[in-house]
């Protein structure tokens, strides 16, 4: 069983660390935490500040695509 919420734990310590590029890809993999956890309100959170602090980011995407597959529901 996935431990996600040690992974959000970990995953936000990314944002601690000046500089680095891997912000991005923890942002998306936040919200994927929260939406498997059923936190789907807090997914949407994690995806959309995605969308909105990284607009050239390779996981734009798929942020966008999550957002548009929560609603769907």
């Amino acid at each position: 069983m996935k431990n996600y919420k040690r992974a959000v734990i970990e995953f936000e310590k990314v944002f601690t660390f000046p500089g680095t590029d891997k912000d991005d890809d923890a942002q998306l993999k936040l919200g994927h935490c929260h939406r498997s956890m059923g936190n789907i309100d807090k997914a949407l959170e994690e995806y959309q500040r995605l969308i909105d602090y990284f607009p050239g980011s390779e996981f734009f995407a798929k942020a966008r695509e999550s957002i548009k597959q929560i609603n769907i529901r």
